[in-house]
């Protein structure tokens, strides 16, 4: 089974991922794992009974699916538990384990080779962080200059008032 794994900064974003991955038919196989802090509460309620369990230097953990019951039995620290539990190296284990100790919000999907690329599209494409402006036909801009003479004052001939400049 592969695992497909993103890092988000706000619960928006995840929140966003989460609707896409359950759109894509991903329902029950997605893990996700935060601390229950202010800004994470709308995502709280959205998830369906997250379990709570205590990691030590970390505090409290929410976490729902597959990864919700090696979090409770955890006897190891916590970037040990993400490096065996989602297969991935011990420099991400203690990237993710601090990223979740500021407020990050990990979301795993579990499926198979054939769905990773659908799954890894879908948590790509909740996250834009940069929306293209709208450029409408009249744009607000600077005129174009033909030369750059007409643009620089040190080129311009001088008038003695240096007021103007």
């Amino acid at each position: 089974m592969a695992k497909v794994v993103r890092l988000f900064r706000s619960p928006d974003t995840a929140d966003k991922a989460l609707g896409l991955l359950r759109d894509k038919g991903f329902s029950n196989e997605i893990a996700v794992v935060f601390r229950p802090m202010e800004q994470n509460r709308g995502l709280t309620a959205k998830l369906a009974g997250p379990s709570k369990s205590a990691i030590g230097g970390l505090g409290e953990l929410l976490s729902t699916g597959p990864i919700s019951t090696p979090l409770k039995e955890n006897k190891e620290e916590m970037a040990a538990l993400l490096t065996k539990e989602l297969g991935i190296s011990a420099e991400q284990g203690k990237y993710y384990e601090f990223a979740l100790r500021i407020g990050g919000i990990l979301l795993a999907v579990y499926t198979d080779e054939s769905k990773t690329s659908l799954a890894r599209q879908a948590l790509k494409s909740a996250e834009t962080l940069w929306k293209e402006p709208a450029v409408s036909a009249k744009s607000p801009g600077f005129v174009k200059a033909g030369r750059t003479v007409d643009t620089n004052p040190v080129d311009a001939p001088m008038s003695g008032d240096f007021r103007r400049y």
